[in-house]
Parts: C-alpha cells; sequence; structure tokens
C-alpha cells in the first residue's frame, strides 16, 4: 500500500489529524551563554509560521540560588531551516523563574514577561550551532545543529495582493514589519515597540507589546490594521489587553510607496530533507490558520 493511501485511509478514520502533515518539529539541547547551564529549545513548524519553547531548570541548592527560564516562542522563518541564510524572529511571553518557589518574576523590570527573539545560524568552534538571542535581556542561547532540513511553504489565506513587508511611518513612530506567508513581526520605535500577528485578507491581526514590561495590562494588547487598496496605507486600532473598547487609533504611510507589492504562491515545496533521507515533495495539505 502506498505512503498516499496509508495517509488518506488515517485520515479517513480519524486516526491522523489534518495538521499533523503541516507540522514538523526539531529539539535541540545546549546551554547558556551567561553561566553554561544546560538549555532545551524545541520548535515547531507549520509552514513558515514558527512556534516553540525554551527552558533552563532553575538551581535551588543550599548555597546556590540561579534563577531559570521558560519562554513560548511565536514567529517565522525566512526561509529553509536549518539553513545559514534563514532566521527565524518573532515575540516570547513568559520569563524567569524563582530558583526554589518554580514561579515566574513578574513585577520587576529586570525580569520582564514578554519580548523579542531572533534564532540564527553561526559557525562556532567550526562548526554549525544554532544561536537564540531574547530580548530585551540580550541573553544568548547555543544549541548544536541537526544536520537537517525544513522548508516551510509560502502560503498566504489573505486575499490582498499586497504585501507588509518594509518600512511605515506611523502616528507611533517608525514601523518595520516583514511578512513571511501569513505571518508578519515587526517593531515600531515608540517604547522599542515589537508587533507580531497574522494576514486575514487585506487586514493584519496581531498583538503590540512594549518596554518596560512588555506585557498587560499596560504594556501590551491587541491590534487590528487594514491596508488600503494601493499598500501604501494601512490604518486601524489598538487596545489595552485583549477584552473592552479600543483605545486609540493607528495608521501608517509606506515610506517606499514606488516598490512593488509582493504576493506569496502556495506551490508544491520541498519540506523536509535529512542527509540520509530522500527528500519529499508534497502539495499544500491544509492551510495555516
Amino acid at each position: 500500500m502506498s505512503i498516499v493511501r496509508i495517509l488518506t485511509t488515517l485520515l479517513i478514520l480519524g486516526l491522523l489529524h489534518p495538521t499533523a502533515l503541516c507540522e514538523m518539529g526539531v529539539e535541540y539541547s545546549g546551554y547558556t551563554e551567561y553561566d553554561g547551564r544546560p538549555a532545551r529549545l524545541a520548535l515547531v513548524f507549520n509552514g513558515s509560521a514558527v512556534t516553540g519553547t525554551l527552558s533552563v531548570d532553575p538551581v535551588c541548592e543550599q548555597y546556590v540560588h540561579l534563577t531559570g527560564v521558560g519562554l513560548d516562542l511565536t514567529g517565522t522563518a525566512t526561509g529553509p531551516w536549518e539553513d545559514r541564510s534563514t532566521t527565524i524572529s518573532g515575540t516570547w511571553t513568559g520569563g524567569d523563574i524563582e530558583p526554589c518557589t518554580n514561579e515566574f518574576i513578574t513585577g520587576d523590570p529586570a525580569y520582564p514577561n514578554a519580548g523579542a527573539f531572533t534564532i540564527s545560524m553561526i559557525k562556532s568552534g567550526g562548526k554549525d550551532v544554532v544561536r537564540l538571542v531574547r530580548m530585551p535581556t540580550g541573553y544568548g542561547y547555543i544549541f548544536p545543529a541537526k544536520g537537517s532540513k525544513v522548508t516551510p511553504p509560502e502560503t498566504s489565506t489573505g486575499s490582498t495582493a499586497c504585501d507588509w513587508s518594509g518600512r511605515w511611518e506611523t502616528n507611533w513612530g517608525t514601523l518595520m514589519l516583514e511578512q513571511v506567508g501569513d505571518s508578519v513581526t515587526g517593531n515600531y520605535t515608540h517604547d522599542q515597540g515589537i508587533i507580531a500577528g497574522r494576514i486575514a485578507g487585506n487586514r493584519l491581526i496581531g498583538r503590540w507589546s512594549e518596554y518596560p514590561t512588555y506585557s498587560p495590562p499596560h504594556d501590551a494588547g491587541d491590534v487590528e490594521l487594514t491596508i488600503s487598496d494601493d499598500c501604501r496605507t494601512f490604518s486601524g486600532s489598538w487596545r489595552y489587553g485583549s477584552e473592552g473598547a479600543w483605545s486609540g487609533d493607528w495608521t501608517g504611510t509606506r515610506s517606499d510607496a514606488d516598490a512593488s507589492a509582493r504576493s506569496a504562491s502556495a506551490e508544491g515545496t520541498l519540506i523536509f530533507e535529512t542527509p540520509t533521507i530522500a527528500a519529499v515533495y508534497n502539495e499544500r495539505t491544509c492551510s495555516i490558520a
């Protein structure tokens, strides 16, 4: 029986959820740059969207108390992973963990509960390693590379032909956005702000967060922006947290207005390969919600 027939049978029987065909995961074991303690990184690729976790165990001993780390990651990949030209960027929530209570540290600007992160491939000791940097703390984490490759297909659920990527001048400062598939991440100058969201038609629906805590109720919340038909301006609203009325407006004009807008395509794509396993090609099997 062919693999296609087997997968089809499993789907019909309800034994395999359709989204499983879209997701590919990879786990890393490494260490913290600041004190060399063991660190763990787990990533799940679903199209260009990436979710995951970063964890470092706290230390609670008689003479040694060291905080731990627990982060939930949400971001996008710019291309195949692991590839030295690819970066993964986005936002995190969670934070540092008290050594002996195993509870998140809150209310202390030195220990933020949200922020931004980047993951990239670098050379260290002549070998490829994965490096995660979390902001605003600037702490780094190193993980030996696996030597495998995940290539997220370019997908877009939006009907608009506009690409949000680029520089925008807004009423909340200069906004830099990067769109990969239907995921958008970026940063803006007001209070070192960061933004992450998804495209739905001509709208960007997501979340904003700002210094110092990057957390609700005062420094994070929902945002919905609508791009114009000519792709040169947007307008929308933001609010504190995720409930209640909108708190204010957000408008912007594209700095590179003469640049042509790009649209994503959903084509058959190389979705996974390793040095020892033949490459697998597949048409897009489910949409990215």
